[in-house]
């Protein structure tokens, strides 16, 4: 069995935004968190499951998935296309001996995690802003501790926790009915409950 690299200090609860900004060249999608604790050890999760390399070459799933007309979810997890995985179902088929196992198949089980929040749609969320331009996209850690849910004033109070950002060549931004079964998998049958 192998394992995907899990945050040690998870707490769903402390995911409260998406933030969608520019550096003037750049977009940037930006998970806003409201503890700086959990926040950073959900982006090293993603860096580890990146090879704590700042360009994502296919390790790294992301889809913004419109659920209905209010609200839209993101999904983030990692792909079974990982050098880890690769690298070690390849070892274990190369040292796996049939007839020391009475002729048994190898089979392999991978668990990991599959990061996901429904947020609501509105004309400046991400889902919108990044709904044409779903390439190139930088995703960055942002500190949202200071935003109050009942008080606008706060929404723009959100600043990047530092300067790590990965590059995601491409995002998945779709409405529900359009995921892929065959290559959208966890996003098409995980349906979140809000």
């Amino acid at each position: 069995m192998l394992v995907q690299p899990m945050p040690q200090n998870w707490d769903s609860s402390k995911w409260i935004c998406m933030v969608g900004a520019t550096d003037e060249k750049n977009l940037i999608l930006g998970f806003g968190f409201s503890d700086k604790k959990v926040g950073i050890d959900f982006f090293n999760t993603l860096l580890a499951w990146n090879d704590n390399n700042n360009v994502n070459e296919g390790n790294i799933q992301m889809s913004l998935v419109q659920e209905d007309k209010r609200h839209y979810s993101v999904h983030i997890y990692p792909t079974l296309e990982r050098r880890f995985i690769k690298k070690n179902c390849e070892l274990h088929e190369r040292l796996f001996d049939k007839r020391k196992n009475a002729g048994k198949e190898l089979n392999f089980l991978v668990t990991q995690i599959c990061f996901c929040k429904v947020f609501p749609i509105t004309p400046k969320c991400a889902y919108n802003l990044f709904y044409n331009n779903a390439h190139n996209i930088l995703v960055q850690l942002f500190d949202a501790s200071k935003v109050k849910e009942d008080d606008p004033r706060t929404y723009y109070d959100i600043f990047p926790v530092d300067d790590r950002k990965i590059l995601f060549k491409n995002v998945t931004v779709c409405k529900r009915k359009d995921l892929d079964k065959e290559e959208n998998t966890l996003e098409y049958f995980h349906v979140p409950k809000y």
